[in-house]
């Protein structure tokens, strides 16, 4: 079972955009994907269901950015100083993966289907 690991894990009610460097998350198994924080990757925070797109790091436009998880990434530039952060040489002009998925806090009546 793949699991999607969030150096922020902050994540917002509904869909969620998270963008990794490279295409491993659009071909991993896109259901069931366990959500966790690298501070403590045992503990699942949610199982949930990806779609993927894969992209230059430089075509990702302002519409996708808004699904962003981490309100600090809700810019290109913002965006591309935490990518640098995260990925050793990171360069814009990368291949990078934008990875979406819904997200319902436990209880959430929405995320339970009513």
């Amino acid at each position: 079972m793949a699991k999607l690991l969030f150096e922020n894990p902050v994540l917002k009610r509904g869909t969620n955009l998270t963008v990794r460097r490279g295409v491993k998350w659009d071909v991993a198994d896109h259901k069931n994907v366990q959500v966790a924080s690298t501070k403590a990757p045992e503990e699942t925070i949610a199982a949930v269901d990806i779609q993927t797109r894969v992209m230059s790091f430089q075509d990702i436009c302002t519409d996708d950015l808004a699904y962003e998880h981490d309100p600090e990434c809700r810019t290109w530039n913002g965006l591309l100083t935490e990518m640098g952060n995260i990925y050793e040489e990171f360069d814009e002009m990368e291949i990078v993966t934008l990875v979406w998925f819904d997200y319902y806090p436990p209880g959430d009546a929405e995320g339970q289907g009513g």
